[in-house]
């Protein structure tokens, strides 16, 4: 758990080594309720981390 908090403050930073990890990857997300604002987070946050 400590190194995922460290990672994650590293990049918060700008100091992280691999700042996209998720590269040409593609996220899916399945939601059982509709929730405009939890998809509209993971999108944004997939895409900064370089996913599509």
């Amino acid at each position: 758990m400590h190194r995922v908090v460290q990672w994650g403050a590293d990049f918060a930073a700008g100091r992280c080594e691999d700042a996209r990890p998720l590269h040409d990857a593609v996220v899916g997300v399945l939601f059982r309720k509709t929730s405009a604002r939890t998809r509209t987070a993971l999108s944004a946050g997939t895409l900064r981390l370089g996913g599509r």
